[in-house]
């Protein structure tokens, strides 16, 4: 049985939506770098839209579950939705960066593929999640304040 997470363990949507739109804009970047660079950015996809859905689960169930399958994650929130559904061709898009979970981890026997092409369906499964979600989550990003994340405070040094 997987466990639950409320804000009672500390969770908040604001900080889940922080975190994971963070992970994604990593991801965007990484995924412009070159070779080296992109199985951390697959992996970071899919952790930036695992804590988005976590995020909405915080608001529309007041709890979230320790799991990491997107499809589970979006399949539970479809009754929810403010939009039209993901197409066909997104829920397979979902299917396959379900997959970037284990791009942490080398995989000599069953790979995962992953490449420069994949931001852009990526970006464009997210533009169709932002439209699905309610209102009030897509309007805490704008109150979040880049320099202050988790509790913590940020700073860059000049250079």
């Amino acid at each position: 049985m997987a466990r639950t997470f409320t804000e009672a363990d500390g969770y908040s949507v604001r900080d889940l939506l922080h975190f994971g739109v963070d992970h994604l804009e990593s991801a965007r970047i990484l995924f412009s770098q070159g070779a080296n660079c992109l199985d951390s950015a697959g992996y970071l996809s899919h952790l930036g839209l695992e804590l988005l859905l976590k995020a909405w689960h915080l608001h529309q169930f007041k709890a979230f579950e320790d799991k990491h399958n997107l499809l589970v994650l979006y399949g539970s929130l479809k009754p929810h939705l403010d939009g039209p559904p993901f197409s066909r061709e997104q829920e397979e898009l979902l299917q396959r960066l379900d997959t970037y979970y284990e791009l942490r981890y080398p995989r000599q026997h069953d790979p995962i593929e992953t490449g420069s092409d994949d931001w852009l369906p990526i970006e464009k499964l997210l533009d169709t999640l932002w439209d699905q979600m309610p209102k009030e989550l897509s309007s805490v990003l704008f109150e979040i304040a880049p320099n202050k994340k988790g509790g913590r405070v940020l700073m860059e040094m000049k250079k």
